[in-house]
């Protein structure tokens, strides 16, 4: 399983329909609604939520630095503004402050 699950989107998904959270002899298992697989989720999976924002570097036009680690993120960057800081994975929350 893959490290780091970020309990926000585990929930969306849940809301969604997507996947189930089934406790199962004391553990918490997350079930695929569709394919019914089920994975057990281990506290070692869960990142503890980082959020952040985008702010405008006001010395440079068009360009965005992370409030969590200070990544600076221009117009150019497949990265600008988007959901997550690629640097750190602080969730981007609020747009750009």
């Amino acid at each position: 399983m893959a490290k780091n699950i970020d309990i926000i989107d585990v929930m969306i998904a849940a809301h969604r329909g997507e996947l189930k959270i089934v406790i199962q002899n004391g553990f918490f298992l997350m079930e695929n609604t569709k394919s019914g697989e089920r994975v057990r989720l281990n506290k070692a999976d869960v990142a503890p939520a980082t959020h952040g924002w985008w702010n405008e570097r006001l010395a440079v036009k068009g360009e965005v630095y992370c409030s969590e680690c200070g990544t600076i993120e221009t117009q150019r960057d497949s990265n600008y503004k988007t959901r997550f800081c690629p640097n750190c994975g602080a969730r981007m929350v609020g747009g750009v402050g």
